[in-house]
């Protein structure tokens, strides 16, 4: 969940998780898509 967490915040599309509520889901999505 932290290199999840972690790529979202170097990627910048979307809020860090704290504020996103569901990061895990979001980066899932962009790396398999």
């Amino acid at each position: 969940m932290v290199e999840q967490i972690r790529v979202a915040s170097e990627s910048g599309s979307y809020p860090p998780p704290l504020i996103s509520g569901k990061p895990e889901v979001h980066v899932d999505v962009d790396r398999i898509g």
